[in-house]
């Protein structure tokens, strides 16, 4: 780490820190231990996008360029030893949320989501508005792609959950509608359940006879922390 990036990140003080989300923290600190994008990924139940885009918004906060940089200064700052949701036990600052599955018929978690869930002891709220097929500019995209505009309206709303420091993993409904039901269950909808991997959530897949601007599929959330 050369001498500018060490005076942009405070030195060996920790307030330059204070700058960061508990979950940017989080990220710092994983990377101080030096394992790999895939392995924080793994440990905080994210994606490796959503570990990029944390780590980018980290390096423009703090003024570094490099993870070596980031390391260095994490471990000036002990940043290291503060546990994380990926250690061996939970955070402690609020009370543990506890998710139960109701599921009178069990046919349903093998395509990936649950009959109801029971939340308990939640802090926050997340309500999302629905997400689509748009560029940064609000721009419609993939036309007539139902795939392509799955995997984008995904990649919205993973980012979106991101920013309230929560993962897919938090989301405990999804509502999807479509204008083609059948297209969505036969061929796109095990693509939702892998993004999702082993987290389940309440879901309804409404058909719709019209979504505006030639979309063909819109996804709307709920997640809780």
């Amino acid at each position: 780490m050369n001498e500018a990036e060490l005076a942009g990140s405070g030195g060996g003080d920790t307030p330059a820190f204070d700058a960061l989300t508990g979950r940017e923290r989080e990220v710092a600190a994983l990377v101080a231990t030096g394992i790999t994008n895939r392995e924080i990924a793994a440990r905080l139940v994210l994606s490796e996008k959503t570990v990029e885009r944390h780590l980018s918004r980290i390096f423009a906060k703090l003024g570094l360029s490099s993870r070596a940089a980031l390391a260095a200064c994490a471990e000036q700052a002990r940043l290291r030893d503060l546990p994380t949701c990926g250690s061996d036990g939970p955070r402690t600052d609020s009370p543990a949320m506890q998710r139960t599955a109701i599921n009178p018929h069990s046919w349903t978690t093998a395509l990936g989501f649950d009959q109801a869930e029971l939340i308990e002891g939640h802090q926050r709220l997340l309500v999302c508005s629905g997400q689509d097929a748009v560029d940064a500019d609000g721009t419609p995209q993939h036309p007539g792609d139902m795939a392509a505009q799955v995997e984008l309206a995904l990649d919205h709303l993973e980012a979106i959950v991101a920013a309230a420091e929560m993962t897919l993993a938090n989301i405990v409904r999804l509502n999807i509608y479509t204008t083609d039901v059948d297209e969505l269950i036969g061929q796109h909808f095990p693509r939702i359940t892998e993004r999702f991997g082993s987290s389940r959530y309440a879901t309804s897949i409404v058909g719709v006879a019209h979504l505006p601007a030639q979309f063909l599929v819109m996804l709307e959330a709920t997640a809780v922390d």
